[in-house]
């Protein structure tokens, strides 16, 4: 009798880590954007909620970089759908490629538009980290379905968290700087000065 219920006990056991090992998959999958395989919108919010709790403990510098494709809509209509698709999923891996830090988190925040939140990390190395997001995305050379290839720019904000700033403050001082990039010519990174 105890041989058995060791037994039903074992089984039991392999089934919870079974269904542990489901539910983390699970997770894992609804934080993930399907088409670049990186982090989505979802995760990039609750990220970025803990980011700005353990600045307000601790008063580490954090940044975040802001990354929209430029003239994105242009490369759908011109050349399809599947060619911007493509884009996205090399802009993400060459952004991803930059970012090779533990705590280093890359996202997609939808459409053409991606977010990096950088712990422990000022806005100077912020922009240096940025520049070289620039160099690796104008080095892109994404396939078409016509055997050419196009290349392509971003735009970049970068934006260190302040000691007023919430979610939405810092966010929004982030997209500010977008903004700045693409109003002075695109192909570039803008801060806060």
């Amino acid at each position: 009798r105890n041989q058995r219920q060791h037994k039903q006990m074992q089984v039991l056991g392999a089934q919870v880590r079974s269904l542990g090992d489901d539910l983390e998959s699970a997770r894992r999958e609804s934080e993930t954007d399907p088409l670049t395989r990186i982090s989505n919108r979802k995760a990039f919010d609750e990220y970025l909620s803990r980011t700005v709790e353990i600045f307000q403990a601790f008063g580490h510098p954090m940044s975040m970089l802001v990354v929209d494709v430029d003239h994105f809509k242009t490369v759908n209509d011109s050349t399809g759908h599947v060619t911007g698709d493509e884009v996205l999923r090399h802009v993400a891996n060459a952004v991803v490629k930059v970012f090779l830090r533990k705590n280093d988190f890359v996202s997609r925040l939808g459409g053409d538009e991606f977010a990096v939140i950088l712990r422990e990390t000022s806005a100077k190395d912020a922009h240096t980290l940025a520049e070289r997001v620039l160099g690796r995305i104008r080095a892109l050379h994404v396939p078409t379905s016509t055997e050419a290839t196009i290349s392509v720019t971003v735009s970049l904000a970068v934006a260190e968290i302040a000691a007023d700033d919430d979610e939405k403050t810092w966010l929004d001082r982030a997209d500010r700087c977008l903004y700045a990039a693409k109003e002075a010519g695109r192909d570039r990174v803008a801060g806060e000065s």
